[in-house]
């Protein structure tokens, strides 16, 4: 499986995770309330220990990913200075596109996980107080947000796609 594979699987288990927020208190039981609580705190919990165990595996490997490509694309882009080449134009294109989508990937899970705490909101949590200590605890879990991580260069996001498409017209 592909690191853009996983961290859609991550993304779609988030979106139905936000869904299963939303109706925890669809119910007039106080006990089917709770469970569905249980279940969801459980599958949020489960959904972080995914997330930390994908950027276990693949946090070097993606900080050398993004070292090389910006060492690369600055070479290339030298190379397009000084002799244009249809093929440098290529081989840039193919680094941009590589850093871009992982980039991309990384901002989307970030956007994600801190979206949760907009769908506990629209649920009809205020109907009963007893579980709002429960739901605070996941809203405060919910403002630090999943990242996509790298060795040396730390969070892939947007600011990182600027960071390292910057440095290929520094060098």
């Amino acid at each position: 499986m592909t690191l853009w594979d996983a961290t859609h699987l991550l993304i779609c288990k988030i979106h139905q995770l936000k869904d299963l927020f939303r109706k925890v208190f669809d119910t007039d039981d106080p006990i089917l309330r709770k469970q569905r609580l249980i279940y969801c705190i459980r599958y949020h919990q489960e959904i972080i220990g995914m997330a930390n165990k994908l950027n276990e595996l693949n946090r070097k490997v993606l900080g050398q990913m993004s070292f090389v490509a910006a060492i690369s694309m600055g070479f290339i882009a030298t190379q397009i200075v000084e002799t244009f080449s249809f093929g440098a134009v290529l081989h840039l294109l193919g680094f941009f596109l590589l850093v871009l989508l992982t980039c991309l990937i990384g901002q989307e899970m970030q956007d994600e996980t801190y979206n949760i705490q907009d769908s506990i909101n629209e649920s009809k949590w205020d109907d009963d107080l007893n579980l709002a200590k429960d739901l605070n605890i996941v809203l405060m879990r919910c403002q630090k947000p999943l990242y996509l991580q790298s060795s040396p260069t730390g969070i892939f996001n947007y600011q990182q796609l600027i960071l390292v498409s910057s440095a290929k017209w520094h060098s």
